[in-house]
């Protein structure tokens, strides 16, 4: 189950399958971090309003510090919350890319959470891989009152970046758009796993993630890795 057959996560071969190594890297260790995928990421040239900069920026130049569009979960309106660690992905991976009736199309990685349901309360989070045509989509639109409804699920090659948020649900597209998680696998668990990056910067700022950064990076990079992936 090679980088060449598994091509990270079963995009040429479906004989490798979940199984073995593609769906969450525990069975193969040949199918490592670097094969099998980023698993907690959107795509890079995600469009996400920086309220800091004051418009729609990709995903792939946010920063720690930044403020950007997101759901607070306890008001269920859309605020501008503390962007609190980000990790570019050095190459691109294969990736999950979702068409939708609202706007062209969005890009997550593999075990990345999306929303299904029709409103923000009544959401129900599910593997990227996992939503099909048909689905719909959890959003917040000021232009229309209309479900936002899958069209095509496909894979694609994706550059990726991991960016957390103070309030995790983000929102994503111009003028409103599709709410997703910031998370994958587990949103729970996720959150335990990524609280001690939240209460630095809390506590200490930007400046004191940015210098730690280099050891956060390896937490972000062996989420991925056979063993420390995160149960369902």
């Amino acid at each position: 189950c090679d980088a060449g057959h598994c091509n990270q996560r079963n995009a040429v071969d479906p004989t490798c399958g979940a199984g073995h190594c593609c769906q969450d890297n525990a069975s193969n260790p040949l199918c490592d971090a670097g094969h099998c995928g980023c698993a907690t990421c959107i795509g890079g040239d995600t469009p996400i309003f920086s309220c800091t900069a004051d418009k729609i920026v990709s995903a792939r130049d946010v920063s720690v510090g930044d403020q950007i569009r997101a759901v607070n979960a306890e008001k269920g309106e859309s605020v501008c919350s503390d962007v609190y660690y980000v990790f570019t992905h050095e190459e691109s991976d294969v990736a999950i890319r979702i068409t939708t009736s609202l706007v062209d199309a969005f890009t997550v990685s593999y075990d990345h959470i999306v929303y299904v349901g029709e409103t923000f309360e009544e959401r129900r989070p599910v593997l990227s891989q996992n939503v099909k045509a048909g689905d719909t989509l959890v959003a917040t639109t000021t232009s229309s009152n209309d479900s936002v409804k899958v069209l095509k699920v496909e894979n694609v090659d994706m550059d990726l970046v991991n960016v957390l948020t103070i309030d995790p649900h983000l929102e994503i597209q111009k003028n409103g758009g599709i709410v997703i998680s910031a998370h994958s696998v587990d949103e729970a668990a996720y959150r335990v796993l990524f609280a001690p990056i939240r209460y630095i910067y809390l506590m200490f700022g930007a400046s004191a993630v940015e210098y730690m950064k280099p050891l956060f990076n390896v937490i972000d990079y062996s989420f991925a890795k056979p063993g420390l992936r995160m149960i369902k």
